[in-house]
This record gives structure tokens, sequence and C-alpha cells, in this order.
């Protein structure tokens, strides 16, 4: 196993146990989240990031990707700074 993919089963069980998502939606947050890091490679950085998240064309797309994001960075990691100027 990867160290990503070791860290993926982290997030997937906080999602599921600390913020009680239901499994689909914790699915859907590790699924966006892996879209995400997946595009920007391994430059995950504000930049790489906005640069995803402007390909966005729908917003409701968009809203639910950045949920996502600050579920893993904010309270997750524990780190927002990559994500906190997105509204």
């Amino acid at each position: 196993m990867t160290r990503w993919t070791v860290q993926l089963q982290s997030f997937a069980e906080f999602c599921k146990v600390d913020l009680d998502l239901i499994s689909k939606m914790a699915k859907s947050h590790i699924a966006r989240v892996r879209k995400v890091f997946n595009a920007a490679g391994s430059d995950r950085t504000t930049e790489s990031i906005r640069k995803y998240l402007g390909s966005l064309e729908n917003s409701s797309t968009y809203n639910n990707h950045l949920k996502a994001l600050r579920a893993y960075f904010r309270d997750f990691k524990g780190d927002d700074s990559i994500i906190k100027t997105f509204r």
C-alpha cells in the first residue's frame, strides 16, 4: 500500500467516525479529494487547487469539491492554509 492510499483510508475513517458522515458522503469526499489531487499531481498547492477548481463549470460541483477539501485539509489535516481563500 502506498502512503497516499493509507492516508485516504485514514481520511475515510475520519469522515465516518469524527464527522459522522454516512458512507455515501464519505465516499464522495474521498472521490473528490482524489480527483483534485490527481489533477494537481505532486504540486498540491493553493495555485494547483485553484486551477482545478477554476476548471469546474457547475457551481454545485465546485461547492461539493470545496466541502470535501475543507474536510480533508481543515478538519482531517488540521491545516487550512492551502484552502482558506476559497469561498
